[in-house]
């Protein structure tokens, strides 16, 4: 069995380079300086893009992080991205801003450990936002159900909030007589089971 080697056939003597400008430091430092990516440098000298990559190894160059510039530098720039959520700007309104879809802002948000839920936009049901008026409802002995119906929303919503809260809810409570609810919320009834 033949072993693989990694060091290139001998050159012929008196053969020319095939890509002189790969063996150039200079030349390469300067095409990375103008902003030239991998690809674009090897297009301009009718190369790979591998044997790009090699001559930057080879040469100690340092190219820039991916092999493209960014394409949408706001993604990038962390303070403002950071202005951006200040403004009340939500992923999808900065993903129309920049030209970007909600899922890569998303990405970008975590990246920059900025956190957005949906800024600027009012919670549709914020007593489930509300660990203290929940946890005030669990300990008035109200259902999942009996707090979905007092909040307007379904159980599964509930069940998520206390989750989302570590509030635990107790079992079977006994039902709550027509119109007591907790502070803050809509009256309950007695649909608690």
């Amino acid at each position: 069995m033949v072993e693989p080697t990694t060091t290139p056939a001998p050159r012929r003597r008196g053969a020319p380079i095939r890509h002189p400008e790969l063996h150039d430091p200079a030349w390469l430092q300067d095409a990375v300086d103008r902003g030239l990516t991998r690809t674009d440098i090897a297009h301009e000298i009718g190369s790979s893009q591998s044997r790009v990559t090699e001559a930057f190894a080879r040469h100690g160059i340092n190219a820039p992080r991916g092999d493209h510039p960014h394409r949408i530098p706001q993604l990038h720039d962390s303070a403002w991205l950071q202005n951006a959520v200040d403004r009340g700007l939500t992923r999808t309104d900065i993903a129309h801003e920049i030209g970007s879809t909600p899922r890569t802002v998303s990405k970008a948000l975590s990246r920059h450990r900025i956190p957005a839920g949906q800024p600027g936009r009012p919670a549709v049901h914020p007593q489930l936002h509300d660990a203290a008026w929940l946890q005030d409802a669990v300990d008035q002995g109200l259902t999942q159900n009996a707090i979905a119906a007092a909040v307007g929303c379904h159980q599964s919503a509930v069940s998520r909030a206390l989750h989302r809260h570590n509030i635990r809810s107790a079992g079977r409570p006994a039902s709550l007589p027509s119109g007591d609810v907790p502070d803050g919320g809509a009256p309950v009834g007695d649909e608690a089971w």
